[in-house]
Parts: structure tokens; sequence; C-alpha cells
């Protein structure tokens, strides 16, 4: 098992990518702490994982001492910090020119302030240590704009400079990457889908793969991005999203593909 005897923390671990990911760290033999706001998923997902294997932390990524908390149970329980899964994140679907000042703070605290807190809390522990791996979770719209998606777009691009900020602070001893996903088929796009409405049909014919992706994709590529088979991998992001961003140009140029945004 590639993660044996590992500790690693999750934020946004309660459902989507981030139980997906929890899922994959314990199947690879790591101990994990799942952070996220929704408290009644944590316990749901604990449970699913295994108190002997998981512990739940409720917690706003935008607040540090909800950081410092998240590797303090960590820590008080293990002994030790081996991976930062900094994965909490929101998306917000207004035209620029209709953002309210209070939404985009909120997209810019969680999704970029969010992942530098984490990634803080968790640097600190692992220099300490003297070994560690912080994973960024950033989007295929980190690397390519889209409208009507502004704060979004705008931190994801941010975080991708993070991480590689980061790797190159922190190197030799802390690998520092970021995950690019593309459309992926979690509980939270369902549920938009469900209020919102999004044409899947487009989505997947804009996919050279030709279907949206699955969590658990996603979640084996930070696998691999956290264990020592990607020991020379650092500062660098790894996109999953099935061609989407390769792809570079519409399939249908008369109707928008951005219907509700990846993840």
């Amino acid at each position: 098992m590639r993660l044996q005897g590992k500790v690693a923390f999750i934020t946004g671990g309660a459902r989507g990518i981030g139980l997906a990911t929890a899922r994959a760290f314990v199947a690879e033999g790591a101990n994990v702490v799942l952070g996220d706001l929704n408290a009644d998923h944590l316990q749901e997902a604990v449970a699913e994982l295994g108190t002997d294997r998981a512990s739940a932390v409720p917690m706003d990524a935008s607040r540090a001492e909800d950081a410092d908390r998240l590797v303090a149970t960590a820590l008080n329980r293990w002994g030790r910090l081996d991976i930062a899964f900094c994965g909490a994140g929101i998306n917000l679907a207004v035209p620029a020119v209709d953002i309210q000042e209070v939404d985009w703070r909120r997209v810019v605290d969680v999704n970029l302030t969010g992942a530098f807190l984490t990634a803080r809390a968790a640097g600190r522990a692992m220099l300490a240590q003297g070994s560690g791996v912080v994973l960024l979770v950033s989007s295929m719209y980190g690397k390519r704009a889209v409208p009507n998606r502004l704060p979004y777009v705008a931190t994801k691009y941010a975080v991708i400079g993070l991480a590689e900020a980061l790797a190159i602070e922190w190197a030799p001893t802390v690998r520092v990457n970021a995950l690019a996903p593309g459309y992926t088929e979690t509980e939270a796009f369902r549920e938009r889908q469900a209020h919102h409405g999004s044409n899947v049909e487009m989505l997947v014919a804009r996919t050279p793969m030709g279907r949206m992706g699955q969590p658990a994709e996603t979640a084996k590529a930070a696998v691999y991005l956290a264990s020592d088979d990607a020991s020379w991998v650092t500062g660098t992001t790894l996109v999953i999203d099935g061609g989407w961003t390769a792809l570079g140009s519409e399939l249908r140029p008369d109707r928008p593909a951005y219907p509700q945004g990846p993840r």
C-alpha cells in the first residue's frame, strides 16, 4: 500500500471528491482527519471509513483557527501529518456586473484564503517534521477562463500560483502540487443540476473522453501525488478533465458550454 502509516487531512472531506480521496487514502493505508462545514455529513463519512482510521473536525476552511485545529487533531491522535489535501471550495454563477461584494469575498475567502490557511498550517507542521506533501485543489477553470464564473475562475487560477510559490519555498522538505478536476459527477453537481438544470449531454459531447469524470478518478490522482511514486514531482498542476482543456475550442459555438461549472 502506497500510503501505509501516513496521516492526512482532507478539507471538503464530507462528500464528493474530498470523500472519494479519503476513501482512496484509507485504502492505501493512511489515517485521515476530515474537515468540513457539514457536521452531519462528516459523521457519516467517519462512520463509513471507520473511527479507528478517521476523525472529524467541523470547520470553516477560511478561518485560521479552524485550520490550526485540523492539524492539531492529526498530531494529537497520530503524532504526525504527512499529507494535506486542501479541497474545500465553493462556486458562484453570476455575471460579473451583478456580483455582490459579500459574495465575491466569500468565494475568495474559501477558495483562496482557505487554501492558503490550511496549507500554511500543514506546512508549519511538515517543515518541523522534515517531510510532507500538500495538495491544493484548483480546477480546469484555473487553466481556462469562462464567462459568468469570475470569482471561481480568479481563485482557481490563483490556487495554481499558490501551489507553485509554496513548492519553490518549501522544497526540498515539502512537495506541493495542485489538481485541476473538470466536470465531475459529484453530489454537488447533481444538486445543482436538479435545482438549476444543465445540459449534461452537451457537456459529454464537449469532452473528448465522451463522459463526465468520477470522484474516484481524481482521488486516484491524489494518491499518486501524495505517494513516493511522485517523489520528483513538485510545483505542478495535474489536470483531470477528460481532455476538455486540451480541446481548447467549442464543438457547438452557438451554445455556451458552461452551464454549471466543474466539480
